[in-house]
């Protein structure tokens, strides 16, 4: 079982074969400590997997103080980080028989010591090494990519999203448009992108009266109890 890493890739150093024609390295930093970018690895509706650039603008800030301003942005909770090992040349099997696979989880992986390279299903194929950033989000459903070590062990670090739930926080629709199927359609395609994207569980507050409706889209009571204390002026 490859519980070693979140992603596979391919490595053209040991495979030049593979994906020359579409090889990039990972993007390189600017000199400006305002911007950041990483590569973003995702699935298109019909499930092939490609790559994009993402670039974060970050704002001066007092992260650390009292030590002078740092620049920070971009933040994200997650639920749990993972430190990861791999021997090298891992992934040379996935390769030779063009065995892709999608990624455990949405999260970012860092890399920490070694190269690899990464090739997603449109053929295209981008080195990484020591310092880069991938986001990875062809998560189940998805066709995956193909991941191979260079010739010495790689390390990385990974942090996941908030856990695998999501939250419906609100669904209205107008008095004068209901009882036409636009709020069932509305939480089936909800539905149907969160697991697309890797959730296995959706919750929500519902009113007492809206519970028969979320009930005849397959809902169900949790095995837990909603409680509540008034806070402040509203405390009893």
């Amino acid at each position: 079982m490859r519980k070693m890493l979140v992603f596979s890739l391919v490595s053209t150093v040991l495979f030049p074969g593979c994906g020359t024609g579409a090889f990039q390295t990972a993007q390189s930093q600017s000199s400006n400590p305002s911007r950041f970018t990483y590569t973003r690895i995702y699935c298109t509706p019909d499930t092939e997997t490609h790559f994009e650039n993402v670039t974060v603008e970050l704002s001066k800030t007092n992260a650390a103080p009292p030590a002078q301003p740092l620049y920070a942005g971009g933040n994200r909770q997650v639920s749990s980080t993972l430190f990861l090992g791999a021997d090298a040349r891992w992934g040379t099997h996935d390769l030779e028989n063009r065995l892709n696979h999608p990624a455990p989880a949405a999260q970012f992986v860092v890399v920490l010591a070694g190269v690899f390279s990464v090739t997603t299903t449109d053929g295209k194929t981008r080195q990484f090494s020591a310092g880069d950033v991938v986001r990875v989000e062809d998560t189940a459903s998805c066709k995956g990519h193909i991941t191979v070590m260079g010739d010495k062990p790689v390390y990385l670090v990974c942090a996941h999203d908030l856990g695998f739930r999501a939250y419906l926080s609100e669904l209205i629709v107008g008095q004068g448009a209901q009882g036409r199927g636009i709020g069932r359609n509305l939480v089936e395609r909800v539905q149907d992108e969160l697991a697309r994207r890797g959730r296995r569980v959706l919750i929500a507050d519902v009113w007492h009266d809206a519970e028969p409706f979320y009930r005849s889209l397959g809902w169900e009571s949790p095995d837990v109890v909603l409680l509540r204390r008034r806070l402040g002026d509203g405390a009893d």
